[in-house]
Order: structure tokens, then sequence, then C-alpha cells
């Protein structure tokens, strides 16, 4: 039989509480996937600040009726979180996620009544997103909208050390190679987000299509070649955008060489092959004690 083909996600991205129409995309896929199973009417957020500011289950909890676990660690935040959702079916946690032991996701969530195959999971805590997805293997949610690093490009693999103290963020294409280990695929993705679909319900979610992150993110602005002069200079093919911190890095900002030494080796004077060779033995130096 023949897979449906469905209006593209993009066509239904909007935002009530989102930030990049997660929240339209949520309530289509989930629309969707109820022809195919039974929707539990449970959701999950952690890192859920107030529980409304750029929440991709604020909306679900508001308009659609929905149970939700909602985990803030900031206390400040969390008594906000209380006070936007008293209903006691929205279960409220002061925790920071761990990867393993009692403060695993997993642990927190299985010490309530949430059912194991919730029907919707976002995962935002700015940079260690790839290793709570990893660290799941009983809970099995039907949709999952993870945060990536839009400012990778799309076809880099790159994860980020498993350290909180750590802000860096994996790339889209990591994240989506480890929901296909775990039994998902790729559904969507918005300018910050990555959405997987279980495997038994993609058919219903996205019908014939396999969109690609290529067609869904434009990253012209990320993408960028680094090559070196036969003078020891560094090239970029663009600027550096550092979308975090608005700023954007020339060459001149990321040459590894002291500028007096960014010239053909061969070419240098006494004083500057004395310097290169230093600098040289220094730079191996600091490389070996970091290892």
């Amino acid at each position: 039989m023949a897979k449906t083909a469905f209006q593209p996600l993009t066509d239904f991205e909007t935002n009530t509480y989102s930030q990049y129409g997660e929240d339209g995309v949520v309530t289509e896929l989930l629309r969707r996937i109820a022809s195919a199973t039974s929707l539990d009417k449970w959701c999950v957020e952690f890192g859920a600040w107030d529980g409304l500011h750029l929440s991709n289950t604020a909306r679900l909890l508001r308009e659609d009726g929905y149970a939700a676990v909602l985990i803030e660690g900031n206390p400040k935040k969390y008594k906000e979180l209380c006070v936007n959702f008293p209903d006691p079916k929205v279960v409220k946690k002061c925790e920071f996620v761990d990867f393993e032991g009692p403060k695993r996701l997993e642990n927190i969530l299985l010490a309530t009544e949430i059912p194991r195959e919730i029907d919707f999971l976002s995962i935002d805590i700015d940079g260690n997103d790839f290793h709570i997805l990893k660290s799941l293997t009983q809970i099995r949610p039907k949709i999952i909208c993870i945060e990536f690093n839009a400012a990778i490009p799309n076809e880099v693999e790159f994860v980020q050390t498993a350290n909180f103290r750590v802000n860096v963020g994996s790339s889209g294409r990591s994240i989506i190679t480890l929901g296909q280990q775990k039994g998902y695929n790729f559904a969507h993705a918005t300018k910050g987000n990555v959405f997987l679909v279980r495997d038994d319900l993609i058919d219903a979610a996205i019908g014939a299509s396999r969109p690609t992150l290529d067609e869904l993110i434009d990253d012209t602005e990320t993408r960028n070649f680094i090559f070196v002069g036969m003078d020891g200079s560094i090239h970029t093919s663009q600027p550096v955008w550092m979308p975090w911190h608005k700023l954007r890095v020339t060459e001149r900002g990321i040459q590894a060489l002291p500028r007096f030494l960014i010239r053909f080796r061969s070419d240098y004077n006494p004083l500057q092959k004395i310097a290169f060779f230093a600098f040289r033995a220094f730079s191996n130096k600091v490389k070996k004690e970091k290892r």
C-alpha cells in the first residue's frame, strides 16, 4: 500500500508560548498520530522555567487538557511554575536532571504516575540535551522535541562532552543519528529544535515524506570553511558568527600565530626563528598538559 503524502509540517509552525513554531507542529503531529494510536494526554518538560516562557508544553496544558510532569531546578522559577499551574494533574518537581543516579530523568519520572509511552517529551537544557536523550531506556515518548545547536552546519557530527558545566550543544545530525539508534525517525526541524517520532508512528506522522535536515534548515550563515595559508595565517570562507553573543569574528580574531610570525618560515630572520621554536614548544607543552 502506498504511503500517504502529508502537508509539510512547516505549514503548521505557530507560536502560542513556543519560540520557533513548535506549538503548531506538536499539535499537528499529535492530531496525526491519534489515527494510529490512542493518546494518553501526558507530556514532560524539564528546564521548564516558569512553565510559560518559551514553553513547548504550555499550550497542551492550557488548551488541550494535558497532564504533565514539569521539572525546574531554579527555586524562584519553580515557585512561579507552581503559581502558573496549580492544578494537581500538573506534577511539579524542583530538581536538576542528571545523566545517572537518582536524578536521572527516568528515575524522576518513574517516581510519578506518568505512563511510560507519554505523548510528548520536550528536551531543552542548553547543551547536554543529547546526553539526556541517550539516558532514556524505559520511557518511550511518541514524540520528542529536542534542542540542537543550529550554529553547527547540517553535515557535521558533533556531540558536546557530557558535563553540566559545559554549554556547547550538539549538532542536529548527531541528535538525529542517536534518535535512529533508539528507535526514532526524524520528522521535522525548526530553527532550534529537532522533532523525532517513534518508528511505529512515523508513517502516521509524516506519511511518505522523509525530510532531510538540509531541506528544513538553511545553514548558509553557519556553514564555513577554515584553511591555512603558507605563511601560517588562518582564513575562513566568511566571518564566524556567534549568535548567542551577537559577535562576528573576523580572520584577525582567530589567528594562532603572533602577528610577527605570520610569514613563510624560510623568510624568518634569526630572532623570528628563535621566537617560533619557543612558541611551538610552549604550545605543544600546553596541549600535552591538557590531555
